[in-house]
Formats: C-alpha cells, structure tokens, sequence
C-alpha cells in the first residue's frame, strides 16, 4: 500500500504511543526487534503500572485500544498483543512491568 511505502518516522510513532498511554502508566522501553527467518519485526513497548492497581488489566486495554485507533500507527503495525505483567525487580519494585508487542506491517522499514 501507499502507506507502507512512505518513509518511517519512528521518533513521531513513539511519541504516538506515548500519547496513548493513559496518564498512570509510565513509558520504560520501546525497542525494535528483528525475528529470525519469517518471524517478521515486531515493535516492543514495555512500562510500568500502579502497584496492586485494580484497574491495570483495564488500563492495559484502553492503551491498546488506543494504539490500534491512531491512524498512523494502524499502518505501521498489523497487530497488537498484550505479552505480560508482573513485578519489577528494579528500583521500581514498587510498581508493576508490562510489555505490549506489536507486529511490524509488511513492508514497513524502519
């Protein structure tokens, strides 16, 4: 498609995904990665959540909902999946780690 085709403005969709992100989660990492052979690339957004929060399952969602509704990120990736949560083991033990993977679309360069 046309879309895919234009150049990739990684900076612009980082901050697109930042601006996604409801206010009471944090951006820790974003990072893309290569798979091997027919693995495709995939776009790996990791953060942080409230401790013990009751609504981060919720918070997650609403994250991801937003993501797949912002026009140019829906071109950039062909998908978007929840990979976890748990605990943190750094100087932020006191919040909760997620990450969320998208797929990088076909055609799509970074």
């Amino acid at each position: 498609s046309e879309a895919a085709g234009e150049p990739v403005l990684w900076s612009r969709d980082t901050m697109s995904i930042a601006a996604a992100m409801p206010y009471d989660m944090k951006l820790k990492r974003v990072a893309l990665v290569t798979g091997a052979g027919t693995a495709g690339t995939t776009f790996e957004i990791s953060g942080l959540l409230p401790k013990d929060g009751k609504d981060n399952l919720q918070l997650i969602g609403r994250f991801i909902t937003r993501l797949t509704a912002t026009s140019g990120l829906r071109r950039r990736f062909s998908e978007v999946t929840f990979a976890g949560a748990g605990q943190t083991d750094t100087k932020d033990g006191d919040e909760s780690a997620f990450k969320v993977v998208a797929k990088v679309a076909t055609g799509v360069t970074p």
